[in-house]
């Protein structure tokens, strides 16, 4: 029995280097793209400005590209608040990503603070672990909410996206045609 999936991985190329991105081939489903992104630091010269949208470019271009036959997941160090607003290019550059590509919503943004909030207050207090301490209790439901949060999230796109066929079907074929041709 083969124990390891290098097989099943390809690198995808990109033009930034503070990027990388590896494609997982799943014999049961979408294929998954793991995306790896290491944004610049805040600062406020500049060139760091532009490399950060440079960035968010590139990460926006490889979701547009991979959307429809891949799971996405993006991980790394992004540099910036995503969940306190702010008038910062940085912010509003980070914000458009998420919403163009429904990575965030506003349910999931307040279960993740939420979250973040009970987790520095468990670790505030030596990280305590018995069941019957209120804190432990406290970061162990933000985090069963915030799981929920993401599952209803995916569930409500995927309803969406099925009463779009539908919808279109009715109306256009199509539009209907091009929609289920990207279900498969």
């Amino acid at each position: 029995m083969e124990k390891t999936i290098d097989h099943k991985i390809t690198k995808v190329d990109c033009t930034n280097n503070r990027i990388q991105c590896i494609e997982i081939t799943n014999t049961c489903g979408k294929d998954i793209l793991v995306i790896c992104v290491y944004m610049p630091c805040k600062d406020n010269r500049v060139e760091k400005l532009i490399e950060f949208l440079d960035c968010t470019e590139q990460l926006h271009s490889l979701c547009s590209q991979y959307n429809n036959t891949h799971h996405i997941v993006i991980g790394g160090d992004i540099n910036e608040n995503i969940i306190d607003k702010s008038e910062s290019k940085r912010y509003e550059a980070v914000r458009a990503l998420m919403d163009d590509h429904c990575l965030h919503t506003k349910d999931l943004s307040q279960a993740s603070k939420r979250c973040k909030e009970a987790f520095g207050k468990w670790k505030g207090n030596e990280r305590p672990t018995s069941p019957n301490n209120k804190i432990y209790c406290d970061m162990k439901f933000a985090k069963y909410e915030l799981r929920k949060t993401c599952r209803i999230e995916i569930a409500m796109k995927v309803l969406n996206d099925r009463q779009e066929i539908l919808d279109a079907r009715t109306k256009h074929d199509q539009i209907f045609y091009k929609l289920l041709g990207k279900k498969k």
